[in-house]
């Protein structure tokens, strides 16, 4: 979409159908599924979409956005809000053209004050914007329902050291439970016992209830 006295540059066919494509997607009231490359745009899609969801009122703290990586949900979350402190102060011609560029019309007035009250909005949320990884989110879940998880109350996630450490003692553990069983001194003073061998012609019973069995003598 173009507006009227805007010094942008015209776009080629192929960059207004990829806009017009990501408008289509980045609007709340379509249930869309986006699948594309590496620095394609899907991050701004999503952006755009959370920035429309807040513009047509949605309360902050009812909203719930989860990624994959802590990079992702960090990325996201800076260009929101860089977006929306932009809108704090921006001259309102290019406010005017950002909200049109996003929604693909002409926005009401009402429409830009609401742009530029949603940074305080934000911020006074409770709990504020939650923009967080799927691990994070469902670490969540189980700390507010332990019982329910089956999980210890106030239970802590290991991080990559405590991981490296607990591995560590486990290895060691193992090993050191494997060398007990062959010296014959396993754990909890388990010892190996022969079971008794029976009467063979020309060789005598022989049996130890512990350790290895006696030589037979020859006959």
């Amino acid at each position: 979409m173009s507006m009227a006295g805007s010094s942008r540059p015209a776009l080629s066919p192929a960059l207004v159908e990829a806009n017009e494509r990501q408008r289509a997607a980045a609007d709340p009231a379509a249930s869309v599924w986006v699948a594309a490359s590496a620095g394609s745009g899907k991050t701004k899609v999503l952006t755009d979409r959370l920035l429309n969801l807040l513009l047509d009122g949605a309360a902050p703290e009812r909203l719930l956005c989860l990624t994959y990586t802590k990079a992702a949900a960090a990325e996201m979350s800076t260009r929101l809000q860089s977006r929306l402190a932009a809108w704090t102060v921006v001259a309102e011609p290019t406010l005017l053209e950002d909200l049109a560029a996003l929604s693909g019309t002409v926005p009401p007035q009402a429409r830009l004050a609401k742009a530029r009250r949603l940074f305080a909005e934000v911020l006074d949320a409770p709990g504020g914007l939650k923009i967080q990884t799927i691990h994070a989110f469902a670490q969540s879940l189980l700390g507010r329902f332990p019982l329910e998880a089956g999980v210890p109350p106030g239970f802590r996630l290991a991080d990559d050291r405590a991981s490296a450490v607990l591995l560590a003692e486990a290895e060691a553990a193992v090993l050191a439970r494997a060398r007990a069983a062959a010296d014959g001194t396993g754990h909890g003073g388990w010892r190996r016992r022969w079971r008794w061998s029976p009467r063979r012609p020309g060789r005598s019973s022989s049996a130890s209830s512990c350790g290895p069995p006696s030589v037979p003598a020859r006959a």
